[in-house]
């Protein structure tokens, strides 16, 4: 793996654990809502992969 794609890997997860944070805090926050953005954040990491340059 590259160091450009072990930077980008670093910035979603930290991105992601933002989230995830900002989400625990918020009683009123639903799983399913949490579940789904997940998957989004999966997508885009999925997508950068096959598309270096996105």
């Amino acid at each position: 793996m590259s160091d450009d794609k072990k930077h980008i890997q670093k910035k979603i997860q930290a991105k992601y654990r933002s989230i995830k944070q900002k989400y625990s805090e918020d009683k009123n926050f639903d799983k399913k809502e949490f579940t789904i953005l997940a998957i989004i954040v999966l997508l885009i990491f999925l997508l950068d992969a096959i598309f270096p340059t996105f």
